[in-house]
């Protein structure tokens, strides 16, 4: 175990450095750094050469993994200080989706022995007979399926997948073998719900997998694979609900700025398959589901919205929320008529899994069959993104994984600490500095944006820097933001973060040796219904746009930040993965450092 694999052992969950840790971090670090100077010294020479020459991002065909090389397309303003962290950022943000991919994490949980037959899940144990159906839906499972059929393919009977629309294609240009299904794999494959949307041929996978959850009995195990997208790729309207219907209630949420939470509770009240509905129909068959997280606080019921997971909401829930969000005039006519059938009936179904059985069906709502599995997180790639950090010779920190909000307010909150480290490497700012700076800077809808505690953990690593002799400083976070649409322009919610994070540290001149970076971007590769998946920008784009005659701000109010970013520069602040295979949600990067400490 490295020096600093030692050191951050410490770290609790909350990520929060105790005195202790903090002068252990700083021995070991200082040791690490004399060892590895050398081997960084020339990793940077060589990543910037990679960054210059290369002409597109490459991929391993061997391993699927996404190699941090970098399109030629450099901040035509950029210093090499600038340049090296932009190539740092990327570095970061595409070593944590590596971490993330699909295949490792299902191997991490499954514990198969083929002498006996048997399978052990976090404890649990199976008999395998030649008894096992598989389904999934998400824009993970592709490469969660892969991993069940190399393991467990001998027992498998069939399966269904509900992926996105050219995600097999995607994985194949990339060269990500290990993620596709072989040519004799039992899996049926549906690729639909184009741009994130529910269509017609997700509404066709949705039945058929539904079609064999009722088909599994008792004797049988019925394994499903759940990620990020998948309530988008599960369409199972509840009559006389419509697919047409869905979608139109999907759209007026996501336009009045709906959270993903928001979201799922509708669908839970309007869908036969979501809120605990597809496990009910696979009872009494054994259920295993494999989740991977897309959704803050990892609440399993709300992933994919909880197909398998007792449903705690209700039909008083959707009206609140229709009536929050200004839409309730606008929803169809058939959403109405579902909520108001279900606000009519006498009893309903707790989100307890216990055993209970109701009036309207006499079968019991029984969740002892039912085992469901976290298998991959956000936190997970926040961590990865952490421990990368230190190859650059970064002080990081975990700012937080459950970043919620406007996404233009939380792209500027991220200016405001980039201005007040780098203020903090040439003057002996403190916790109340930060504050104050807060209070007269940052303007926000969300109350309590920062906590006491996570602003004293921004000061000490600002002193931690600059008492240890570091110049850089990575801050960490994860989540995922929502956008208020008041335009027809397009873009992302993390496009939208970096652009009004540029337009804010615009008006925070920096000192000349001090450089700051954001990125902001979807580990899933996709950004919006655009082939981005975030951007990576420095306070001088504002500059740029300018000189280019564009008015950044202005395509910041209309939504329209994708257009903006490819027109500048020629496009070189985009963060383009293509589908990378996983979601668990976004990652955002601050880096800040200093060539004079």
């Amino acid at each position: 175990m490295s020096l600093t694999s030692s050191c951050f052992a410490f770290k609790n969950v909350s990520f929060k450095f105790g005195h202790c840790c903090k002068q252990l971090y700083l021995n070991a670090y200082k040791d690490y750094s004399e060892l590895k100077q050398t081997f960084i010294k020339y990793q940077l020479k060589l990543s910037t050469c990679q960054m210059m020459s290369s002409k597109t991002m490459s991929s391993s065909t061997e391993t699927g993994l996404i190699v941090p090389t970098f399109n030629d397309k450099v901040l035509s303003t950029s210093v090499d200080l600038n340049m090296q962290l932009v190539m740092e950022a990327r570095s970061i943000f595409q070593t944590a989706v590596n971490a993330v991919l699909p295949h490792q994490m299902i191997w991490n949980k499954l514990n198969y022995d083929p002498k006996k037959s048997t399978l052990h899940v976090d404890g649990i144990e199976y008999i395998l007979n030649n008894n096992l159906y598989v389904v999934g839906f998400g824009k993970a499972v592709i490469g969660m399926a892969r991993a069940i059929e190399d393991k467990l393919g001998d027992h498998m009977v069939t399966g269904v997948l509900s992926v996105p629309q050219g995600i097999s294609r995607a994985l194949l240009n990339a060269g990500k073998q290990d993620m596709l299904l072989l040519p004799s794999s039992k899996f049926e494959v549906i690729e639909g719900a184009s741009q994130n949307l529910p269509d017609k041929n997700a509404y066709k996978a949705a039945m058929e997998i539904k079609r064999i959850a009722m088909q599994v009995s008792g004797g049988d195990i019925l394994i499903v694979l759940i990620s990020g997208g998948g309530s988008a790729l599960l369409p199972a309207p509840e009559p006389p609900v419509t697919l047409d219907d869905m979608l139109t209630v999907t759209k007026l949420m996501s336009r009045a700025g709906a959270t993903i939470i928001d979201l799922n509770t509708v669908r839970k009240q309007i869908d036969i398959l979501k809120g605990g509905g597809l496990a009910e129909l696979a009872w009494p068959a054994k259920t295993i589901s494999l989740i991977l997280s897309d959704v803050i606080g990892d609440p399993l019921d709300f992933i994919a919205s909880g197909p398998t997971v007792p449903d705690c909401t209700s039909p008083q829930d959707v009206l609140k929320l229709f009536s929050e969000l200004g839409i309730k005039d606008a929803v169809p006519q058939s959403v109405h008529e579902v909520i108001q059938r279900k606000l009519q009936q006498t009893s309903s179904v707790s989100c307890s899994p216990v055993s209970q059985t109701t009036e309207e069906n006499s079968r019991p709502h029984d969740w002892s069959h039912v085992q469901n599995v976290l298998v991959g997180t956000n936190k997970i790639a926040c961590e990865v993104a952490f421990d990368k950090s230190l190859d650059y010779e970064l002080l990081p920190l975990i700012l937080n994984t459950e970043v919620k909000g406007e996404a233009r307010e939380v792209g500027e909150l991220f200016a405001v600490l980039g201005k007040f480290i780098a203020g903090a490497f040439i003057t002996n700012s403190t916790v109340n500095d930060l504050e104050s700076l807060l209070k007269t800077e940052y303007k926000t809808t969300e109350k309590n944006i920062l906590t006491k505690a996570q602003i004293q953990e921004i000061s000490d690593i600002v002193n931690m820097a600059k008492t240890s002799g570091r110049s850089g400083i990575c801050i960490v976070a994860g989540g995922e933001t929502t956008v208020t649409v008041r335009g027809e322009g397009k873009g992302g919610r993390n496009q939208e973060m970096a652009v009004a994070f540029a337009l804010k540290m615009a008006s925070h001149p920096l000192p000349p040796h001090v450089k700051v970076i954001f990125l902001s971007a979807g580990t899933d590769g996709q950004d919006g219904p655009t082939p981005s998946a975030g951007a990576v920008v420095s306070p001088e784009f504002l500059s740029l746009a300018q000189t280019s005659g564009l008015d950044a701000a202005d395509y910041l109010d209309r939504n329209d930040t994708h257009t903006l970013l490819s027109l500048v520069d020629n496009g070189s602040c985009h963060v383009v993965t293509g589908l990378t295979g996983t979601n668990v949600m976004d990652l955002h990067l601050l880096i800040v450092k200093s060539n004079s400490i």
